[in-house]
């Protein structure tokens, strides 16, 4: 989509959006073309390019003031971001839940780091990853993407 189509997309919508709300299972977003972004969560309040270390790794990214983040790749939502003042959970894990309880809840990881852990997560069509951030003990940031990309 030219990028004049985007923001005539944007601007056809109201700029005072309601609070923007992910279903409880925010996977069932990747994938979702731009035009179903918009018309399920309306306009974001910020929009802007995530560089990546290689040219095709650039993103497009719709930020909501509820907390969440969608990453855009081509047409494409790849990545979901849940931050504060996000205040649902994901798979049974809320921001500011302690460490221990994201693997009481999602089990053994695939990949662990010092304040990072990875799982798997089941999903029909392509392979999904639930990537968990800690600071200070307590989980700080949620990011559910596609692992195909």
């Amino acid at each position: 989509m030219p990028v004049s189509a985007l923001f005539a997309a944007l601007l056809s919508l109201t700029a005072a959006t309601a609070a923007a709300e992910l279903p409880d299972d925010p996977s069932i977003v990747l994938g979702s073309t731009l035009s179903q972004v918009l018309k399920d969560f309306g306009a974001p309040v910020r929009v802007y390019a995530a560089r990546g270390l290689e040219p095709w790794q650039d993103d497009v990214v719709f930020e909501y003031d509820s907390g969440f983040s969608l990453f855009l790749f081509g047409d494409r939502v790849w990545q979901v971001r849940l931050v504060s003042p996000y205040a649902g959970a994901c798979f049974g894990v809320f921001l500011g839940d302690a460490w221990d309880k994201a693997y009481s809840m999602l089990g053994r990881p695939y990949r662990e780091e010092a304040s990072a852990a990875e799982w798997r997560v089941p999903f029909d069509g392509f392979p999904v990853r639930l990537r968990v951030l800690a600071m200070d003990g307590k989980v700080a940031d949620l990011y559910l993407y596609r692992a195909d990309f």
